[in-house]
């Protein structure tokens, strides 16, 4: 089954508004679609497991980061959010959003909002969505 849902979007909502790439990736080990629950990850280590993975476990907002991503290449920005169940990442032209719905049922989710004008939203959610697997192993 599919877990990686592509959502190709324009924002042009009047003056500033800027064309950007939004991606959606949803991991499937800490949703509960089968009875195999060999993979389910308890709630609370879910996105402690992720923002691990991602170098930002102690990370405050406005503290700067710099990570090489399995798969995504290497990520420099800052923190804007940071809290039990939501972490934003932002860097020169992309926003992360890291949402640990896994707290309420849910996938670890994530959306990445890609400013850049150029890239591959077929690539770009393979690449997190196998960080994701790889993550949740």
């Amino acid at each position: 089954m599919a877990v990686t849902r592509l959502v190709d979007q324009d924002h042009h909502g009047g003056a500033g508004g800027r064309k950007q790439r939004l991606v959606v990736a949803l991991h499937p080990a800490l949703k509960p679609e089968t009875q195999d629950s060999t993979k389910t990850i308890p709630a609370k280590a879910g996105f402690v497991r992720l923002k691990k993975a991602l170098g930002v476990e102690n990370a405050s907002q406005g503290e700067s980061f710099d990570v090489e991503v399995d798969g995504v290449g290497r990520l420099s920005g800052q923190v804007d959010f940071s809290n039990e169940n939501f972490l934003g990442l932002r860097t020169a032209d992309t926003m992360y959003r890291f949402f640990g719905r896994n707290s309420f049922g849910a996938p670890v989710g994530m959306t990445v909002h890609d400013f850049s004008g150029s890239g591959d939203s077929a690539a770009t959610a393979r690449a997190w969505g196998a960080f994701l697997e790889e993550v949740y192993a």
